[in-house]
């Protein structure tokens, strides 16, 4: 594809220092991204991709980043604002207890081959950081659950800024309603639906890798071989 790919760690995730406490914030993310892009003199625009909490900060950077994003691509991304809960009862997302998170993550990576791809991932990546800073994991557990980025989506899609929303059938830490709300907010984002939980990525990185290969060549995308990164 002639493509340059950026994968960065967010600030208190793969073994890096955590943000100050006064900008742990998902704007405070995005301000952090676009520090990033400063650094490194990266042509603008690029496709930013975002993952699960990742997704919630690809939104606001989307959003407050000047000239940042040529399109966007949630996968099981956090920034709805609904959930349901065990009774079917729909409610706001803020209300969702993390113990609820932390219940539905460890049965989301159960499934036998996915859980051989993604305890070594966990054991290399989220244990460290639990152990390092306990307080900066479950600050960002919190700003997850209370994200509802309804309005930086509806600018988005006032933009007309192409967004494609990613979501896997069986995602209990991203649940369906979690997912639906955050198209509603979009209007009508293209939207791809694919089989395994919430790290279903790391599952299978080949269809990872497809979908993202035809989410930046699908026609009319503008891109010319060797010429638009993709920042994630």
């Amino acid at each position: 594809m002639g493509v340059h790919v950026f994968a960065p760690a967010l600030p208190g995730f793969g073994g890096t220092a955590g943000l100050p406490i006064e900008h742990r914030s998902l704007a405070g993310y995005a301000r952090w991204v676009g520090a990033l892009i400063e650094a490194i003199d990266l042509p603008l625009p690029v496709t930013v991709v975002g993952h699960s909490f990742g997704g919630g900060v690809a939104i606001q950077a989307a959003h407050d980043v000047p000239g940042l994003a040529e399109r966007l691509v949630l996968v099981n991304s956090i920034g709805g604002s609904a959930w349901t809960d065990g009774r079917g009862v729909a409610r706001a997302l803020r209300e969702r207890p993390l113990w609820d998170w932390g219940l539905h993550l460890p049965a989301d990576l159960l499934p036998g081959r996915q859980l051989t791809r993604v305890l070594p991932v966990i054991m290399r990546d989220a244990v460290p950081n639990v152990l390092r800073n306990p307080t900066a994991v479950w600050e960002v557990a919190h700003v997850a659950r209370t994200a509802n980025l309804a309005s930086e989506l509806t600018a988005l899609s006032e933009r007309r800024l192409p967004v494609f929303v990613v979501w896997s059938k069986r995602d209990t830490v991203i649940p369906e309603s979690t997912s639906m709300s955050l198209r509603t907010a979009l209007g009508d984002p293209r939207t791809i639906t694919v089989p395994g939980g919430h790290g279903w990525l790391i599952d299978d990185p080949h269809a990872f890798g497809e979908l993202i290969t035809n989410v930046v060549l699908e026609p009319g995308s503008g891109l010319e071989p060797d010429t638009r990164p993709t920042a994630q």
